[in-house]
């Protein structure tokens, strides 16, 4: 299916190119978390790019980077590309992910955040200190599994909490049937 089948249906798209440069530099320059930001990491990572850019997994840690930016940034829903939506996103609560997996471990297959997210600061200071371009899942999942336990304070089990950074949704809300139990 080409894109432009979808706009012919009646779909709004659009593709834009993003520079990880400038949102780089438009997440440094974003009023509302500058204290939460470790900037001068973040600067001296970013001046490693033309480095980064030749390791084997940067196509991957490049996304993983401009969805924890532009969360961070503007707010929105990201999904996985192999996220099935059943249900509608209007009535999840502001700042949910998708859930825990294995036991305590959060998983980053579906986050919906307002701009300004505490927890994806923390998740950006660790993508950059933690950052290891050789391997796949360090700069993806991993990150927001190491957020998690080192600042489990901003996790809320309580949607009422004033201080409700991150709200991870039941497994049932977003795998109601386990991957395991499927019929081949």
């Amino acid at each position: 299916t080409s894109l432009q089948e979808l706009v012919d249906a009646g779909y709004q798209i659009q593709l834009v190119s993003l520079n990880a440069e400038d949102i780089i530099e438009n997440t440094l320059s974003y009023h509302s978390i500058q204290e939460h930001i470790d900037d001068a990491a973040l600067k001296a990572w970013a001046k490693n790019l033309s480095r980064w850019r030749a390791e084997p997994y940067w196509y991957s840690n490049e996304s993983n980077l401009l969805r924890i930016c532009l969360l961070l940034t503007i707010g929105g829903v990201y999904l996985d590309t192999d996220v099935i939506l059943v249900n509608s996103l209007i009535d999840l609560p502001d700042n949910s992910m998708s859930g825990r997996e294995g036991g305590n471990f959060i998983c980053s297959a579906m986050i919906f955040r307002k701009p300004g997210n505490l927890f994806l600061a923390a998740s950006l200071n660790n993508f950059v200190q933690y950052y290891n371009g050789r391997d796949w899942g360090n700069n993806g999942p991993r990150v927001f599994r190491r957020t998690s336990v080192s600042h489990s304070h901003l996790i809320c089990s309580d949607a009422n909490s004033a201080m409700c950074w991150l709200k991870p949704l039941p497994n049932s809300v977003f795998q109601p049937v386990h991957y395991k139990s499927w019929a081949k």
